[in-house]
């Protein structure tokens, strides 16, 4: 799907979250879902190191 968009469609596509009140860009909102990922990445790779576990190198 991503590689249908155009740099138009990031600033003009407008998403509607009426249940919280949102209006973004889907620029805006395809950016957060990136960064939402990596959050929980890391969060995952912190348990397995805690817990001692191999760690896929999935960061170079």
């Amino acid at each position: 799907m991503i590689t249908n968009l155009n740099e138009s469609d990031l600033e003009n596509v407008k998403i509607e979250r009426n249940e919280v009140g949102q209006s973004k860009k889907l620029g805006d909102y395809l950016n957060r879902i990136a960064y939402h990922e990596s959050a929980h990445t890391g969060q995952m790779l912190n348990y397995l190191r805690t817990f001692g576990i191999e760690r896929p190198q999935i960061w170079d």
